[in-house]
């Protein structure tokens, strides 16, 4: 059970920043980074780092930037060997900007290369794939791919990639293990904003009378809304200074998903050990994939006395 396989987006993350203490507008100066992003590709990244072994199946251009995300796969030693390259698409990009007090808003996003990553594309891909029994799938993949993928495995997790895609999730719910998502994206696939904690419970519980069975609704600085067998509730965030806020959300599902594999520990640690890991992130001053190891998500965690 030591080996996940991680399916879904690598992209070029463009990150615009507001320089000084004004927020982000049209007068703004601003300051601009680029890393190698992805749901899939950081929780893959992040599993690796907590002692999986960890395979992504995932799609870039044959263009400059393919050329880094393939680079910066084979630097942190996770196998890239079902890593397509499509000449006919660009490698996929992401746009944020941060504002002065660290919100984060998706500005626009480039990722129509992963419509290739298509039942036709998994089907000759089925008898390797099945050589793990644990998959990490995101909603970069279209409704079509979830749907075909989500009966084709032992253990599914799933996380949703950004607002706009919750609804790809619909077709697949009743296999997936655990879903992740966040307040804005549980509120795009409701069609209505979610703000109080019974919203978010609500949600938890349409989640789970369709087929998930752990549910976690990540809600900032309130905390997660976790709906599973054993334990229906909101849990509050960890204090943490936060220098850099994305991220988080996928620190929380990699060590969430590390020791769902196994699922040996009382969910409650499970949850702890999840925003430790969250914490651990938006700590950090660099770059925060790599920053993730058992050690320091234990040690964390026993900071706070819930």
């Amino acid at each position: 059970m030591n080996k996940i396989l991680c399916i879904g987006g690598i992209n070029i993350d463009w990150t615009e920043v507001a320089s000084g203490d004004d927020a982000l507008d049209d007068a703004t100066s601003r300051i601009y980074k680029s890393t190698i992003g992805g749901v899939v590709y950081n929780i893959a990244h992040n599993l690796k780092d907590l002692g999986r072994k960890t395979k992504i199946i995932s799609a870039v251009g044959c263009d400059g930037y393919g050329d880094i995300a393939i680079q910066s796969v084979k630097q942190v030693d996770i196998g890239c060997k079902y890593i397509a390259r499509f000449g006919q698409q660009s490698t996929a990009s992401v746009v944020y900007s941060i504002g002065s007090s660290g919100e984060v808003f998706l500005d626009t996003t480039r990722l129509e290369i992963y419509s290739l990553l298509n039942s036709s594309f998994f089907e000759p891909l089925l008898t390797e794939m099945s050589q793990y029994k644990s998959w990490v799938i995101d909603t970069n993949l279209t409704t079509e791919a979830i749907a075909f993928i989500a009966p084709k495995t032992t253990k599914l997790f799933t996380a949703v990639a950004a607002p706009p895609l919750a609804e790809r999730v619909i077709g697949g719910l009743y296999a997936f293990d655990a879903l992740f998502l966040n307040r804005e994206e549980a509120s795009c696939l409701m069609k209505k904003n979610i703000e109080t904690y019974d919203q978010a419970l609500e949600v938890s519980d349409f989640l789970r009378d369709r087929g998930v069975v752990y549910v976690f609704l990540t809600l900032d600085k309130d905390g997660v809304c976790v709906n599973s067998p054993l334990y229906r509730g909101i849990v509050p965030a960890m204090p943490a200074e936060i220098h850099d806020p994305q991220g988080a959300g996928d620190a929380f599902a990699s060590a969430v998903i590390n020791d769902l594999v196994e699922n040996t520990r009382p969910i409650q640690d499970i949850i702890y050990r999840g925003l430790a890991a969250s914490c651990l992130a938006v700590e950090a001053k660099e770059q925060n994939c790599g920053m993730l190891t058992l050690k320091a998500i234990e040690e964390r965690s026993r900071r706070v006395n819930y």
